[in-house]
């Protein structure tokens, strides 16, 4: 048979085995590579909330220090007016 009359030949079974259903062993790597894709998001995706949870609780962590270090500004602040009176008030008395 010359070879363009049996590629004209063998092209349609071609064709046919392209088109059929993947078999049992193709439908389960399929699944496995699905499966495994399913679980790379999954893995990933966990280890993006346990950074997001760090994060947040050092930032929780620095808020509460900064919100400490305000409260002692504060108080300095006071103590430092009230010595300022005082002294304003020793040196009215002298005066």
């Amino acid at each position: 048979m010359p070879r363009p009359l049996l590629l004209a030949a063998l092209l349609p079974l071609g064709l046919a085995a392209c088109a059929s259903d993947p078999t049992f062993g193709e439908r389960l790597l399929a699944r496995g590579e699905a499966t495994a894709a399913l679980g790379e998001r999954a893995v990933a995706g966990e280890r993006a909330v346990a950074r997001g949870e760090t994060l947040v609780e050092r930032g929780r962590a620095r808020v509460r220090e900064g919100e400490a270090l305000v409260d002692e500004g504060l108080e300095l602040i006071q103590e430092g007016r009230r010595e300022q009176a005082a002294v304003r008030r020793a040196l009215a008395e002298e005066g």
